[in-house]
Parts: structure tokens; C-alpha cells; sequence
């Protein structure tokens, strides 16, 4: 493909410069000139003007050094510059001294935005996964404008969750009994505190525990919710649950295989002012059948309700975010001047910037009618806060140019715009009050690179984290995926889900998250996520990987294993089949995730290797060998040389992320290859070196592709050249910085400014 590609620039050289049309002889006519048609393209027949989607696939492919291939004449530095600069200028009009920014989509509020907006602006945890239909993506990324519509379903869903959440928000007899809670993993073994209620085994009896200070005398209502894991399956394994005030068990259940998500024990009990001790009790139950799967509960919180009998009442967090102390009205006559002050402050929140003042009479007039017609004020309120989070202002994330009439083609965002914009990329949620006073104040862009280390700082800078890594790194798939560890590791079911369980996908989940926090946050050099000797483990992911001396359940920083990456457990399985390690997918993740140079899609009806329809007796080919045979289709020979020899290169790793020398058949495994631009390596350590030197402005290049995308909500085109170009040169003069790419990109131009149409 990359050499047809080269074919249409050849054909357009009649309207090149001279130079161009040598540079374009040289390289191209040994194959697709002369009568030779390499590829089915022939020079005398293609007519560029008919194919124009295809320039800015060449001018990425001599970009990246993709083209010409690595086996011909190599473009002299100054041939490619002056080839890239026609291609620019002549055929993609880029315009370097004032770069186009594009336009994003208006958008909605993807799942986890809308949970992470509710969870920020009322203080509730809203289960939109359960409730709203899942995701499109597009470019690898879930925020993308182009693909959040809105179907009649899901609208009808938004009706029914703002009227759900205001609910919950301000329910009826809002003041309640205080609560005080304990979560699952406060409760700890007094004897080991690395076991707590994050999970306790059915067959490993253990008592966890927590001491809490009750602040008056009475009765209370003990509300324990928690969930079975473990299985998939059902199961046939049992165990009981005790709970237990002060060594005196208060309740217990018998518990088995349960899907459910939500499990509850209930209980009422006196207790006097003071310390106490709660404590969780798992006695042992039946074990699980041969070819059953191990079960445990995940304990998530324990309430303690009370006095019961109503003499100690308080308004519950998400209540005061609505309708704080300060505006409670406290006569009828107050209603309508407090219904407007905490309608427009409400407003303002939700909407992310300050409502027009017709609209907050509306939203006063439906909340006086309603209040008066049902004698609430808290009715009035309730009814006026739904139609808030039903508006298209709350749901939907469109961005506005500073002025209007500028002449200018691109304008500035206005400062609302811009910290939405900002927190949405850095938190998945709307902007705090600071990011709020900022942008009223107009003070935002000249504040902006020291709200970018505030919010980083942040805990809500995990959401970052976790969706970022968990779409380009696929580190959310790993506790998903459908791994058939029982084939891998050659045992019993029930034996290989000890081993490979649950947990031990989470903790790989979260070693990957972990790397990148610490790279991010201690500003080291992004390329320290593919090469560097240093990983973070806890016990139980040190053990899986054969590590000793690492104790406790806490991950740390451990050093000269399995660094980086590309020999961490959720690349290696992410880019499994279920019963086997996958080269190809494995090739294709590197080269599109890392390097930015994916090859096109595969052509329909690929046959599979052989023996995949036979996982339990495998070919007695070693995986190179499939691999050699499979590339003789000629429909799959072009892709497989750019992706086998880096997929192959893991072949020490199985498909569970254990590490082998030997293949099935007792057969050493060659990891050896060579890239199709030539460079040679031994194996995964030094293909790892190779992305960090000759490959490392290609990976530079590559992230800050995948980051803009993100922040921007829209997919980077030909036009962004210069922006990236800018953030690549910010990054390399940061010591090639993570920390740096995400100032940069703040500051760039996609991303403080829009098209003026």
C-alpha cells in the first residue's frame, strides 16, 4: 500500500517543481514505472485528481519513514523536508503561521462523564454503566463529538435519570439520621493489614475488623452491602458471613454463587456513646467442585444509622449542594427570592456557566407554581433542579467562540468554554469554583499552566489516569477479557483460576495506571512507560511474575523487572487470543499505539492459523513457523512483515503473562526479527531500546497524537501538523516529559480556539 501510495505523488509531478519530479523518478519508477505495476497500480493510468483522500495518507507514510520502503534507497533529510514541504503547502494547504484549529463536534456527556458530573455537582454515585447503553468510540477513544448521538433511547433515559437523581438529592423528609460509614477496605485483619474487605476467600477463614466512635446513645440500624466475586460461573462453593458489634455476632447469612450486585444484611442494635468494634467473620463453607471456580465477597460499605428515634437529624451532602444552609428559606415568604438565588446558583453549576436571566424566570416560575400547588418549597425546588439537568446545557458540551465579530477565520474559546474544556480532558467532570472564578474573571489563560499542576495534583486527576490508560493502553480490558487460563498454563480449571484471577487482572489494571501516574506526576520521561527498568508491584503481582522480597498488598516501585509496558500483564494479555499469545496483535499494538504507523485493515475471509481450531492439542509448529506459513497468502505478506517481527519478539510471554523459553513442542523460542525500517533486535529488551532512541520521536510523536485526540474530543487531521510538530519540539526540550506534553497541549491551538463557522 505504502509504495502505491508514493505512485499518486508520481503521477501528480507534471504540476511539481522540477526537483519533486526527481525526487518522485528516483524513488518510484523501479516499481511502479517502465510497464511495471507493483501492487496492480500502474504510473500511466492513475489520475491523482480522482483520488484526493489519498494525499494525506502519503504525507503521513513519508512523515512517519514509512515510505520509500527500508529495503530500497533511503530519502536524503533534505529530500524528504523539501517532499514534505510540497506536499504541505501544494496539496494539504497547511498553513504553519496560523494553524487551523479545527472544529469539535458538540457533543454529549459519555457515561463516565455524566456519572463523574452527577458524582462532582450533587456528591451522588450515579450507576450510569447500568443505566445507559455503552459507548461508541471512535479513534481508540470513547470522548469522540462524532460518534456521542443521541438516540430516542438514550433521551428518554436522560428524562428518567434527572428526575432519579433530584430525587435522590432531595427526597421527601430530607433531614435524616446521621450515618456513619465504613468501607470495605477500612475493615482489616488486625494480624495481617494487608487483608482487608476489598476481598475476602470463601475457603481462607478470616476475621477483618474497624473501630469507629459513636457520638451519642440509642438505637441503630446496621446496613452491611457488599457482592460475590470471584466466578463468572456458577459454583457450588459456600461460606457463611458473621457480623460482629464487640465480639457479640449481631447477624449472619449463608452465602453462595450470586450474581447479584447489591448484597444486604440489616440489622438493629443499642449501642452506647463510645468506641466499638465492627467486625466481619467468613467461616468456611463447601469447597467447589473439580472444574468449578473459587468464590469471595468484596465487602463495599457498612452503615451505621442512627439514633433511630429522630432526635439527631442532619441534611445528607447531595441536599445542602442543592439548597445550602444559607439559602433556607425560613418563612413562605421567602420562597420566591430564595428559589431564584438557589435555582441560578444551580444553574450555574450545572451548566457550567452563568444561565441567561430569562431563562433563570422560567426555572423560578415552575418551581413557585409547583411549591405553591403542592405546599413544599422542596417540591418547587425538586421540579425546577430536574428541568436544570434535562437541559441541553447539562447534557450536552458545546463550546463558544470569545467574539463574534472578529474577522479572524479561528477565535479564541471563551474562558467558560476553556474550562470546560480543561476539566473535561483532566478530571471527566465539570469545572470546579476555582476554574468557575477564573473564567468570570477572565483570568484563566494567564493562569492556566498553574491550574494545570492544580488539577494533575488532584484525585480527580485519576479519572485521567484511569480512561486514558484504560483506552490507549487497553488497561481496562484486562479484567475482561476471555482468557482460557486452564489452556495456557496446562491445569486443572479450578487450579488456574487461583492463580490467574480477579484480583491478580485488577492488580495488573493497576500497575499500568500506576506507571503512568508516577511518570506523569514526577515529570520522568514518557518513554520510561515502554523502557524504563522499573515497574510497581504488590505482592501477589510480584509472585505471579516470580519476584521475591516484595510484602503487603500496597503496589511500590520495583526495579530492573519487567519494566515498562511492554512486559507488563496488560499488554501481554490485551493482546491475546483466549488460548494463545497473538503476534499479530501484539505487532499491531506497538505499531499503532506507540508508534503511530498502524497498517490497514486485514482483507476479508484471513484464514486462521493452524491449529486454533484445536487449542487443546496445539500445532506442533512452533509460533514462528505458523507465522511464516500464514504470510504465504499473499493478501496477508505486506502487513504480517511490518507486524510478526515485532508481535514475535514477546514470544517469552504467554498469553497470561507468564514468562516460558521453550515452546509447547520443547522447542527454544527465537524472539529475534527485524523492523521493515531495518533496525535488527535480539529480542523484547532490545526491541524496547530501539523505540527509545531510533523509534523515540515516532513514540513522541504518537502520544501526543493520542493525548490531543482525547483532550480534544475529535480525531487529529493533516492540519494539526504544526500543533503536534510544536508539542513534539516542547516535549524533546523537556526531557521528553509527559508532564510537559499536557501543558503543552492545553496551550496549543486546537485546543484554545475554534473555527470561526
Amino acid at each position: 500500500m505504502r509504495v502505491c501510495l508514493f505512485s499518486l505523488l508520481l503521477a501528480a509531478s507534471l504540476t511539481a517543481n522540477e526537483e519533486i519530479t526527481e525526487i518522485l523518478e528516483f524513488y518510484c519508477f523501479d516499481c511502479h514505472g517502465y510497464g511495471k505495476k507493483e501492487g496492480g497500480v500502474s504510473l500511466e493510468n492513475l489520475n491523482p485528481s480522482q483520488q484526493p483522500d489519498l494525499w494525506e495518507r502519503v504525507w503521513r507514510n513519508v512523515r512517519t519513514g514509512m515510505m520509500p520502503p527500508a529495503e530500497g534507497d533511503p530519502l536524503e533529510d533534505g529530500e524528504k523536508k523539501n517532499l514534505l514541504t510540497w506536499l504541505e503547502t501544494k496539496k494539504l494547504g497547511i498553513d504553519r503561521s496560523n494553524p487551523d484549529p479545527g472544529r469539535v463536534t458538540i457533543r454529549r456527556l459519555n457515561r463516565v462523564e455524566y456519572r463523574n458530573t452527577i458524582n462532582d455537582l450533587l456528591a451522588l454515585d450515579y450507576p450510569t454503566h447500568e443505566l445507559f447503553p455503552p459507548d461508541d468510540t471512535g479513534y481508540g477513544f470513547d470522548v469522540i463529538g462524532d460518534v456521542l448521538s443521541l438516540s430516542p433511547l438514550l433521551v428518554e433515559r436522560y428524562f428518567k435519570a434527572a428526575n432519579d437523581i433530584i430525587h435522590r438529592a432531595l427526597p421527601e423528609n430530607a433531614a435524616s439520621l446521621p450515618t456513619i460509614t465504613i468501607r470495605g477496605p477500612n475493615f482489616t485483619d488486625k494480624n495481617n493489614r494487608a487483608e482487608t474487605g476489598r476481598f475476602i476467600e470463601f475457603m481462607k477463614p478470616q476475621t477483618v475488623e474497624a473501630n469507629r466512635h459513636i457520638p451519642f446513645d440509642g438505637e441503630y440500624e446496621l446496613n452491611l452491602t457488599f457482592r460475590i466475586k470471584g466466578s463468572s460461573t456458577a459454583s457450588d462453593n459456600t461460606a457463611t458471613l458473621l457480623l460482629i458489634v464487640d465480639n457479640q455476632e449481631i447477624a449472619r447469612r449463608n452465602l453462595g454463587w450470586d450474581f447479584k450486585d447489591k448484597l444486604h444484611i440489616k440489622q438493629k442494635i443499642p449501642l452506647k456513646k463510645g468506641d466499638h468494634r465492627f467486625a466481619l467473620q467468613l467461616l468456611a463453607g463447601q469447597a467447589p467442585k473439580p472444574g468449578q471456580g473459587e468464590l469471595g465477597i468484596e465487602v463495599k460499605t457498612l452503615q451505621i444509622n442512627g439514633p433511630l428515634d429522630g432526635t439527631i437529624k442532619y441534611y445528607p451532602e447531595s441536599y445542602l449542594r442543592i439548597i445550602p444552609r444559607d439559602l433556607q428559606p425560613s418563612n413562605r415568604e421567602q420562597w420566591p427570592t430564595m428559589s431564584r438565588r438557589i435555582l441560578s446558583r444551580f444553574a450555574e453549576q450545572a451548566w457550567r456557566r452563568p444561565p441567561p436571566e430569562h431563562l433563570i424566570d422560567q426555572l423560578t416560575t415552575i418551581a413557585n407554581q409547583t411549591a405553591n400547588r403542592r405546599n413544599s418549597f422542596e417540591a418547587g425546588i425538586r421540579t425546577a433542579s430536574t428541568a436544570i439537568l434535562t437541559s441541553p446545557r447539562f447534557l450536552l458540551r458545546e463550546e463558544f467562540p470569545a467574539e463574534h465579530s472578529s474577522p479572524e477565520p479561528y477565535l479564541e474559546l471563551d474562558p467558560y468554554s476553556l474550562a470546560s474544556r480543561l476539566s473535561y480532558f483532566l478530571w471527566s467532570s465539570m469545572p470546579d469554583q476555582e476554574l468557575l472564578t477564573h473564567a468570570h474573571n477572565h483570568t484563566l489563560r494567564a493562569n492556566l499552566a498553574q491550574q494545570v499542576d492544580r488539577m494533575l495534583n488532584d484525585k480527580r486527576a485519576n479519572r485521567f489516569v484511569q480512561n486514558f490508560t484504560g483506552q490507549w493502553l487497553q488497561a481496562r480490558d484486562v479484567e475482561t477479557m476471555n482468557i482460557r487460563a486452564n489452556i495456557i498454563l496446562r491445569m486443572r480449571n479450578n487450579a488456574a483460576t487461583r492463580i490467574f484471577n480477579n484480583r491478580l487482572r485488577e492488580d495488573m489494571r493497576r500497575e499500568t495506571e500506576t506507571l503512568f501516574k508516577y511518570i506523569l506526576l514526577e515529570q520522568k520521561p514518557a518513554i520510561d512507560l515502554v523502557s524504563g527498568n522499573y515497574t510497581f508491584l504488590n505482592e501477589r503481582l510480584a509472585k505471579y511474575y516470580k519476584i521475591s522480597g516484595i510484602k503487603g498488598e500496597q503496589l511500590r516501585k520495583v526495579e530492573g523487572h519487567r519494566g515498562g509496558i511492554l512486559t507488563q500483564g496488560t499488554f501481554l494479555v490485551v493482546t491475546s487470543n483466549p488460548t494463545r499469545t497473538s503476534p499479530v496483535k501484539r505487532g499491531l499494538f506497538v505499531l499503532d499505539n506507540l508508534l503511530g504507523t498502524p497498517p490497514p485493515p486485514a482483507p476479508p475471509d484471513v484464514p486462521e492459523l493452524k491449529g486454533d481450531r484445536t487449542p487443546h492439542r496445539p500445532s506442533n509448529l512452533t509460533m514462528r513457523e505458523r507465522m511464516i506459513e500464514h504470510r504465504k497468502n499473499p493478501d496477508c505478506r505486506s502487513c504480517h512483515a511490518r507486524m510478526d517481527p515485532i508481535g514475535l519478539a514477546f514470544e517469552n510471554y504467554t498469553a497470561v503473562a507468564t514468562f516460558r523459553e521453550k515452546e509447547h513442542n520443547g522447542k527454544l523460542i527465537d524472539t529475534s526479527g527485524k523492523l521493515v525500517t531495518g533496525e535488527e533486535f535480539a529480542g523484547v529488551n532490545e526491541l524496547k531500546q530501539i523505540l527509545a532512541t531510533t523509534k523515540k520521536s515516532d513514540f513522541h510523536r504518537c502520544l501526543a497524537e493520542k493525548l490531543l485526540t482525547y483532550a480534544l474530543g475529535r480525531g487529529v487531521e493533516y492540519y494539526d501538523a504544526p500543533t503536534i510538530d510544536d508539542l513534539v519540539t516542547t516535549m524533546e526540550a523537556n526531557n521528553g516529559s509527559l508532564h510537559s506534553l499536557i501543558h503543552a497541549i492545553t496551550q496549543s491551538v486546537p485546543f484554545q480556539k475554534t473555527r470561526r463557522n
